[in-house]
């Protein structure tokens, strides 16, 4: 199951033009299906977003808000793994969003990228595995849900969505044809760009808001081993984080084990060795030398230095690895 990302919403933005009537129960219903997701009340959280979705509706059908509620629904089902029910109602808020927003307002982002990143998920099924288990395995990885950008989330005022259009459609469609999936990265990528151009538009190239978005490029480029536009996206990603004097928090750290793992990947040892180094450094400051969070970081840096022949210093890292994971078992 894919990490799900816990967003606070701001229901000031909710509040837009044309307010409901001051008796209808929408703001209540969205407080309390907010709530009940982040209980972890999956099916509380869907009969609340639902009641505030028809009260909305009943008001105007084109209001944003319906768009926004039908990203937070999404949210819902993503979490309770009813896949198929995602995409509709993604693609039904993005519809909503434009028309009553127009095309590049920044809360069409965030239904972009969840919708990118739904189609990140169906591209790793086709291959047997989900976002977790790369997450394990790609060392950079592990624990982007913990930070902003990664996944689908409830909406927050700052992003939602795109219109593919018939060419792109054919295109896939094609695609399709010869390698299913061919079709689901080439969507996710469609989206999260269009995510990533919404939110430069809107605040900036060089901002942390599109910290988020080049990160998640830069993961669906990992694993699909796409090198020059990993290395590309993430190098941006933390030049803005250090611009901003970030490059020693944790998503710094993060963007530098994925940098390291693209290039590790490709046997550039000597750009990969001192990224790990910076992270792990990052990682033991912020969390100590003994977190589990550091166990991926310490396993990737023992295979660099096992495949360039220092067997006695892997070993060191290694060990360390495994004895913090036997102190933290879960």
């Amino acid at each position: 199951m894919a990490t799900r990302k816990l967003c606070v919403a701001i229901l000031a933005s909710l509040a837009l033009a044309g307010a409901l009537p001051a008796q209808s129960s929408y703001e209540t219903d969205v407080a309390a299906g907010l709530k009940a997701y982040n209980a972890g009340d999956f099916p509380g959280a869907e009969r609340a977003f639902k009641r505030a979705l028809k009260d909305v509706e009943a008001f105007s059908p084109t209001d944003a808000r319906v768009g926004q509620v039908l990203v937070n629904l999404a949210t819902v089902k993503k979490a309770q793994r009813l896949d198929k029910e995602v995409e509709p109602l993604l693609r039904r808020a993005i519809v909503v969003l434009e028309l009553a927003l127009g095309p590049d307002h920044p809360d069409l982002a965030s239904a972009h990228e969840n919708l990118g990143m739904n189609y990140y998920d169906e591209l790793l099924g086709k291959a047997g595995t989900t976002r977790s288990d790369i997450r394990r395995h790609y060392s950079a990885l592990t624990g982007i849900g913990n930070t902003s950008g990664a996944n689908l989330g409830l909406v927050t005022g700052r992003g939602a969505g795109v219109t593919t259009t018939g060419a792109l459609a054919q295109a896939h469609q094609r695609a399709a044809k010869e390698d299913p999936e061919v079709v689901f990265f080439t969507k996710a990528e469609e989206h999260l760009k269009k995510a990533l151009e919404i939110r430069e538009s809107y605040f900036g190239g060089a901002s942390a808001e599109i910290v988020g978005s080049l990160r998640d490029l830069g993961e669906i480029y990992v694993v699909t081993r796409r090198v020059e536009q990993a290395e590309t996206v993430l190098r941006r990603a933390l030049a803005i984080r250090g611009s901003l004097g970030g490059d020693d928090d944790a998503e710094a750290a993060l963007v530098m084990n994925m940098l390291a793992s693209v290039h590790r990947n490709n046997k550039n040892y000597a750009e990969a060795e001192p990224l790990y180094q910076r992270a792990l450094a990052v990682q033991e400051k912020l969390l100590g030398p003994a977190h589990a969070d550091l166990v991926p970081t310490l396993q990737a840096y023992a295979v660099l230095l096992k495949e360039t022949g220092r067997r006695d210093e892997s070993k060191q890292f290694e060990s360390r690895a495994k004895d913090i994971q036997k102190r933290n078992p879960s």
